[in-house]
């Protein structure tokens, strides 16, 4: 029998892994949109943050705006895939 508290961490866990099957979703979705900025369009991260106009966020922006910006989101996402996939150091 579930008390008060193990309910709660139940509800915890299935939002968490609701969240987590959300973000592999989106992963899925967005690596062809990500792999695109990287060899079609040749888009470092430091060009990506100058053409969507990340620079001005962080002159704007709170953190907390930041974090909830989708513009940011997709900078910040789309630069860890680069590191990842397509930086060589020099």
């Amino acid at each position: 029998m579930y008390n008060d508290k193990t309910s709660s961490v139940w509800r915890t866990i299935e939002v968490g892994t609701s969240k987590l099957h959300h973000l592999v979703v989106l992963l899925q979705i967005a690596r062809p949109l990500l792999e695109d900025f990287a060899t079609v369009e040749k888009l470092t991260p430091t060009e990506a943050a100058t053409k969507w106009g990340i620079w001005t966020l962080f002159k704007t922006k709170s953190m907390e705006e930041l974090a909830n910006h989708p513009d940011y989101l997709l900078w910040k996402v789309y630069t860890k895939y680069w590191n990842k996939y397509h930086y060589s150091p020099a």
